[in-house]
């Protein structure tokens, strides 16, 4: 059995921020999405304090698709399955979101 095993290298995503630009152009991706769904089924705020070059942006970025309901990009990643894919339910999520941070935005506004 001296068959030769190729597996095809996937290109790293060196220097990019963009979630979609990851997924698009099918670059390695270590998915991060079951932490994510935990940060929105089970938290209230969150502070994202990291070294740089630590995947802050893509973090965010990675949000910014979910919540548009930019389904196409979560497909066989974990969260696909377990989110609501919905406009509705997407907006709803929005909402949350502005409604949670509204309290920050004006609380930087009385110092």
């Amino acid at each position: 059995m001296n068959a030769k095993v190729q597996t095809e290298r996937l290109p790293l995503p060196i220097g990019y921020q963009a979630f979609a630009h990851l997924r698009n152009e099918g670059c390695y991706y270590v998915d991060k999405t079951p932490l994510i769904r935990q940060m929105t089924d089970e938290g209230r705020y969150y502070f994202l304090s990291r070294p740089r070059r630590f995947g802050k942006s893509l973090l965010v970025s990675t949000l910014k698709e979910l919540f548009e309901g930019n389904e196409p990009l979560f497909r066989g990643l974990d969260i696909h399955p377990h989110w609501d894919w919905s406009a509705r339910s997407v907006r709803r999520r929005i909402w949350k979101i502005m409604c949670s941070t509204s309290c920050i935005k004006s609380s930087r506004h009385l110092t």
